[in-house]
């Protein structure tokens, strides 16, 4: 009889069978239900200290595997964003955005060429030959890598005068010393 007792105890310690496992069992061996639910739910508590002692060294030593390393990286962002209050959900949805697009943009100012810069300068409504000297000049002035059209654009708001009259001012060789201060 103490062996029928046993075998729930120890099938309720189990994971993913325990209770519903060890019930089954108990009543199926000729224990009364309410000794084998006793006996399961003792059986099934047993682990729970190990557990909670022991959950970082075992989660340690599950990362370093190749099948449960996805799963602990995982439960550990969930557990780490779950905590996390909705202004702090935000902040940190906007740093990880930042972290994306940096680099994007980073790459886009020291990347940029002369003839993405004229084509800007072409859909802004300048003619090819108004283009081209102000992205030489850009590139004279260290200017290009900032892009040669938000350099028209922010000149124009800087000095009050329209993007079209800011450009040409640019191709003629004019206001590079005041575009320069702006950066």
């Amino acid at each position: 009889m103490f062996s029928k007792y046993l075998t729930v105890f120890f099938i309720s310690m189990v994971p993913l069978v325990e209770l519903r496992g060890a019930i089954p069992v108990g009543i199926a061996a000729g224990l009364c239900p309410a000794a084998a639910y006793t006996v399961s739910v003792l059986g099934n508590l047993v682990p729970v200290p190990f557990i909670l002692l022991l959950i970082r060294r075992i989660f340690d030593w599950m990362r370093h595997t190749r099948t449960f390393g996805p799963l602990i990286e995982k439960l550990e962002r969930r557990a780490h964003l779950k905590g996390m209050s909705d202004e702090e959900l935000k902040n940190y949805f906007w740093q990880l955005a930042q972290q994306v697009v940096d680099p994007l943009l980073e790459l886009g100012q020291k990347n940029t060429s002369p003839a993405i810069e004229r084509s800007v300068l072409l859909r802004m409504g300048f003619s090819s030959l108004e283009a081209k000297p102000m992205v030489e000049q850009a590139i004279a002035h260290n200017l290009i890598s900032h892009g040669v059209g938000n350099v028209v654009y922010r000149l124009s708001k800087a000095t009050g005068m329209s993007i079209r009259d800011a450009g040409v001012a640019l191709s003629r060789g004019e206001l590079w010393d005041q575009a320069e201060k702006l950066f």
